[in-house]
């Protein structure tokens, strides 16, 4: 019988918070350096550096928590007490929950996520009468959810930014399939469009508390007058580029189909439906090419990073 009782850390957060990341409870290691995500083999850090590029999984506790202020990262455990032999939640005998509502009353939390199932179990029960419109469940960061790479965890992961603070570029793109051809639009009607002179799929920034799949719809219906539902998109890639003298932008890759090809007129370009035989024969950029290869042999999700110099030309390309 385990008689000793164990607590949760007090939560990471300032009035500026606008995440409210929630874990179930700390595992041994944790516990054993008393912070968050102590176990090594834990992707929380990993994730949160990937998809913020910032040295997360290499930085001290304070400078952490100095990251985690700066974009606006709330964290905070749903287990407040508990019985516990090992760090496994099978093994938790739950004694009583963390009150949630006093980061939510103090901080400016838009958005809530749950990381893994006893998190999002523990929240359901005791706040979703409140709070259920600004949650959502996010796969386990834990070692334990082994059938979820890296990348597959960025994928659901990454969902978070357009809602955290970041002088990231948050951008989407998407190549609408129809009858064996791509929606390409020749960026040729805006003289200081860094895209001028490419072909490119459709796509534009996400507004502020915009999710990637409503940005993509809205994009497509502005820019081509297609109606596709966010539902229909399906999430391919997410992208980083880097390039000197210029922010790091984050690309959301999407493909779809569409069973109308009636078009009017863009504003950015011209809009032409090109046989996919066809496309590597535009003038595309040399890291454009690398991800439409990979639609055009469906593969699987990926993570791709593409480093080009003040030029505009591709340095090298890296993949997770």
């Amino acid at each position: 019988m385990i008689d000793e009782i164990f607590y949760s850390f007090n939560p990471i957060y300032n009035k500026d918070s606008s995440v409210l990341i929630l874990g179930s409870f700390p595992s041994v290691k944790s516990r054993d350096i008393d912070f968050y995500y102590g176990n090594p083999n834990n992707r929380f850090w990993k994730i949160l550096e990937y998809i913020t590029d910032c040295p997360y999984s290499t930085s001290s506790q304070d400078e952490k928590i100095a990251l985690l202020h700066k974009h606006g990262i709330a964290l905070w455990d749903m287990v407040e007490s508990c019985q516990i032999k090992g760090s496994m939640d099978s093994d938790l005998n739950l004694l009583s929950v963390n009150n949630i509502s006093k980061v939510l009353e103090q901080a400016s939390i838009s958005k809530i996520y749950c990381n893994g199932n006893l998190s999002d179990k523990l929240f359901q029960k005791y706040y979703s009468k409140d709070y259920a419109s600004i949650e959502a469940k996010l796969p386990s960061s834990s070692p334990a959810n082994a059938r979820f790479r890296l990348k597959d965890l960025v994928k659901a992961w990454s969902l978070i930014l357009p809602y955290i603070k970041t002088e990231l570029e948050l951008t989407t793109l998407v190549y609408i399939e129809n009858a064996g051809r791509y929606l390409m639009l020749n960026r040729n009607k805006k003289a200081n469009d860094i895209n001028h002179g490419k072909w490119i799929g459709l796509g534009g920034h996400i507004e502020k508390e915009e999710s990637a799949d409503a940005c993509i719809a809205r994009e497509v219906y502005e820019e081509s007058g297609l109606v596709i539902k966010e539902e229909d998109f399906k999430a391919r890639g997410f992208i980083k580029f880097k390039a000197q003298g210029h922010k790091t932008e984050i690309m959301y890759l999407y493909s779809a189909s569409c069973d109308s090809d009636k078009l009017i007129e863009c504003d950015e370009g011209d809009l032409a439906w090109i046989d996919k035989d066809a496309i590597m024969e535009l003038n595309l950029w040399e890291g454009d090419k690398i991800f439409l290869d990979k639609l055009l042999k469906n593969q699987d999700y990926f993570c791709l990073s593409l480093n080009y110099d003040r030029e505009g030309h591709l340095i090298d390309s890296q993949e997770i």
